[in-house]
């Protein structure tokens, strides 16, 4: 998936798991988002954190690898309450997660995806049996189906839907032959202090493996001279978290989807 977005009137190119879309570039800027480790030092490097679940298992497997607890039971309620989970398909169902995550997004203060960009992502979405919308969750998808990436969520928090709605999005993506579920980046950290560590916990729960995820940066000269302090300020403000770093950019309104 290739995105566009603008930093003070400046195109960047921002793609995802297409390495050949990423070397044949020629943007001034472009960023690129990867499980794979490129050895390159003409580019900046920013490191994250993210669990990989591996669709290989048997969905048996993967389920018994789940919190007990905090995801199995959670998992088995919200099925017993009648959560239902649908993937959308029509205009009106990607609509209709959009304005949920327009406002969604408002109270956040995170950034909105395009409308139209919403179409490139596979959404799921949870509804009561009584058709209340409890929001949903969006997935980016490698062309080659080697992962399947958590990218956006926008839920109410209520009746474990969360749960479900992952539970499902992983039947779907290992009977659509994807390799890997991406759980979507985390902070590790221990601190219970940390806004992080419950979204750390809870993705934690679904039983994956700890890996490293990269953004890699292609900067043109001069350019680069440009984006240098913006890179320092995200290394040492942000401590290298590109999300938190894109969040607090969209906040000030310096970055802009195109």
């Amino acid at each position: 998936m290739i995105r566009w977005r603008k930093i003070l009137g400046i195109k960047i190119e921002d793609i995802w798991f297409n390495k050949r879309a990423f070397i044949e570039s020629c943007s001034q800027l472009t960023i690129f988002h990867t499980q794979e480790k490129i050895q390159d030092k003409s580019l900046i490097i920013i490191k994250g954190k993210t669990f990989f679940i591996d669709l290989r298992l048997s969905l048996v497997e993967i389920f018994s690898a789940f919190d007990k607890k905090s995801v199995r039971y959670a998992i088995k309620k919200a099925e017993r309450d009648g959560i239902l989970i649908k993937k959308a398909v029509t205009s009106g169902e990607f609509s209709e997660f959009y304005n949920f995550f327009k406002k969604f997004a408002a109270v956040k203060r995170i950034p909105l995806p395009l409308k139209e960009e919403c179409y490139e992502y596979d959404i799921f979405y949870a509804t009561t049996k009584e058709e209340e919308y409890l929001g949903g969750c969006a997935f980016i998808k490698a062309a080659d189906k080697s992962i399947y990436r958590y990218k956006h969520g926008a839920t109410s928090h209520q009746k474990n839907a969360n749960n479900l709605l992952l539970w499902r999005a992983i039947q779907h993506a290992k009977e659509a032959g994807y390799v890997i579920f991406d759980l979507g980046g985390v902070k590790e950290t221990g601190n219970l202090s940390d806004r992080n560590y419950w979204h750390y916990k809870f993705k934690e729960g679904f039983g994956g493996f700890l890996v490293d995820f990269y953004s890699y940066l292609k900067i043109k000269k001069p350019f680069i001279y440009f984006f240098w302090p913006l890179i320092f300020v995200i290394h040492l403000f942000f401590r290298d978290d590109y999300n938190l770093a894109v969040n607090f950019l969209h906040k000030i309104k310096i970055l802009k989807s195109d």
